[in-house]
């Protein structure tokens, strides 16, 4: 039975369904690094969770068959060296999109109602604001943007409408969307990164 170690904690129910076929080591807490190199010579896969898998584990791994990560990214996997060894390296972003849509979503509500800057204010002992204040601006009626090609869900908005604007490939060329309201999403931004700076936000 191949044998897959996990560097974190995981719920039980999401290993139920593989029982059986594969036999999973799961910490009571994360794994050190340093833990990882002292065991991963006994595995045939190696599921990262906040941790690393470089050329150390790698060559450490000497049953490694797979290495993947949990999240849309692998900078934290030697990939190139796993490879050339004939290790596959794989990744799940779909698994983070949501989270990551709701960050996204929560990230863009929380800038335009001005909440760090509340928060700041609010620590220093400041509990009087302008009301009539241009960093602190309502939803409503709004169109909000998130720029650059994005792998995203977003859904369950709150707020009026919302632009996304997307890559994509024709005839092997890599256009992008222009817009007369994209235009004036960059401005508001420009105009936006301005006032934050000046503003120490």
């Amino acid at each position: 039975m191949k044998k897959i170690l996990i560097t974190q904690p995981v719920p039980v129910e999401c290993l139920e369904s593989y029982e059986g076929r594969y036999e999973f080591t799961v910490p009571e807490k994360p794994y050190t690094y340093d833990e990882v190199l002292e065991q991963i010579a006994d595995y045939d896969a190696y599921f990262i969770i906040n941790n690393k898998g470089d050329k150390q584990v790698i060559d450490s791994g000497i049953k490694l068959r797979a290495v993947a990560n949990l999240g849309g990214g692998y900078d934290n996997i030697d990939w190139k060296y796993a490879t050339e060894k004939g290790i596959a390296v794989v990744n799940t972003p779909t698994q983070v999109t949501d989270a990551t849509a709701e960050m996204a979503t929560t990230l863009i509500a929380a800038t335009m109602r001005g909440v760090a800057r509340y928060d700041k204010e609010i620590r220093r002992g400041i509990w009087n604001s302008p009301v009539f204040s241009d960093l602190n601006s309502e939803l409503t009626r709004r169109t909000l943007g998130i720029l650059g090609f994005i792998l995203l869900l977003i859904y369950g908005l709150f707020f009026t409408r919302l632009i996304v604007t997307v890559r994509f490939r024709i005839e092997n060329n890599i256009l992008c969307r222009s817009t007369k309201l994209m235009k004036n999403v960059l401005k508001t931004w420009l105009n936006l990164k301005k006032r934050i700076i000046l503003n120490g936000a």
